[in-house]
């Protein structure tokens, strides 16, 4: 059952209208809810304020603020999506991914190449997911680090590029990649795994021929696009919402997302590697579906935009439901303070009429004492 599917669902299970919750609220008043005020005012202050619609009741399978917290489900020993994503595509394309992890290691070892073929070429790429990423960020930030220097040769993959043309402001170009690898690989280091080949060919990149065939094939789009997706990964599900099936749907359609933006941006590489540093055809392999590629990102693209949505509605009705229930909280404290404070104020005027009434008696006392001294008869 999708997101949407689910939140729809939950909206129509909701027993009866906004409007009838609030009369019967109003014929049957509950009594004051044994919550301390200190307790309240923390639960309030520590929603955030980030939605305009007004509260409804809570949605079956989400925290309400008076149920005792629920912990969800510890992702610190979990594989991370980045990873899930990389292993699914060794799966289905084993040879892709070997291909790609065999030029890779060829940056990792800085020796020349015997040939062009990789066939020969040993793989150094650790499966160790944590080794991996050290791997990859070093291979990464040596791609930043040799892009930036503006040289005319380069060594790349063990190969060497001379530079003869460059496209204008390329080194503004290199600037922009060096900014969303740096941001996007320090939110997910997994994200490595999408940049470190796009890195080593960055010079390659301003060349304007390459630079005319990246943007025509999608790559820019999907390079650009990464960052987001990293910063998704660590922002959407908020810590309040607890709905493991719809976690888990949603994590999978990010997992087949990513898998794609993997897949496209390895056979990129590969194909890069074969036009302008390899020399022999032998070794290449067509990747020419490039349109169909960006077209199936694209279409995942959607599907996690629009579970994106629901969930931050969701999470916005949630943070609400807590506002207005601590409101509640606090309303019925007022509440029950004003009833004491009410008592307290009667039994005063209980008090004051008892000693009004003294104070006329023995005034009425002192009265009669002094009229039968005066006039005993």
């Amino acid at each position: 059952m999708g997101i949407s599917k689910f939140f729809q669902r939950s909206k129509d299970s909701r027993p009866g209208g906004r409007n009838s919750d609030k009369q019967g609220a109003r014929d049957n008043r509950p009594s004051p809810t044994p919550t301390l005020l200190e307790e309240t005012s923390s639960s309030a202050a520590a929603v955030p304020l980030q939605a305009t619609e007004p509260p409804v009741p809570a949605t079956p399978g989400i925290l309400s603020a008076t149920a005792h917290p629920i912990t969800p489900p510890s992702t610190e020993d979990a594989p991370s999506l980045w990873n899930r994503a990389y292993e699914a595509l060794r799966n289905e394309d084993p040879q892709l991914v070997d291909r790609y992890e065999k030029l890779l290691s060829r940056e990792l070892e800085g020796m020349p190449p015997q040939g062009d073929g990789l066939d020969d070429t040993q793989n150094r790429i650790d499966s160790n997911p944590n080794k991996r990423h050290g791997q990859l960020k070093e291979i990464t930030y040596r791609g930043l680090q040799r892009a930036d220097e503006k040289h005319i040769k380069y060594t790349l993959f063990g190969h060497d590029f001379v530079l003869k043309d460059q496209v204008a402001q390329a080194g503004r170009f290199i600037q922009t990649v060096k900014t969303l690898v740096n941001e996007a690989v320090k939110v997910s280091p997994e994200a490595s795994l999408a940049w470190a080949g796009v890195c080593v060919l960055l010079p390659v990149l301003t060349n304007p021929s390459a630079a005319e065939e990246a943007n025509r094939d999608g790559l820019s789009y999907v390079t650009s696009r990464i960052r987001y997706y990293t910063e998704l990964e660590r922002l959407l599900w908020p810590e309040n919402l607890v709905k493991p099936g719809l976690k888990e749907e949603f994590d999978g359609h990010s997992v087949e997302l990513y898998q794609h933006i993997l897949e496209f941006q390895i056979k990129t590489v590969l194909r890069f590697y074969q036009r302008w540093l390899a020399t022999a055809s032998r070794d290449a392999i067509r990747y020419d579906d490039w349109e169909g590629m960006l077209s199936k990102i694209k279409q995942l693209e959607q599907i996690v935009r629009e579970e994106s949505s629901t969930i931050n509605t969701i999470a916005s009705q949630k943070a609400l439901q807590d506002i207005d229930m601590a409101a509640s909280q606090h309303y019925n404290a007022m509440q029950s303070l004003l009833s004491i404070a009410k008592d307290h104020l009667g039994v005063s005027i209980e008090h004051r009429d008892i000693s009004t009434e003294q104070l006329a008696e023995l005034k009425l006392q002192r009265f009669v004492s002094l009229r039968s001294a005066i006039d005993p008869y």
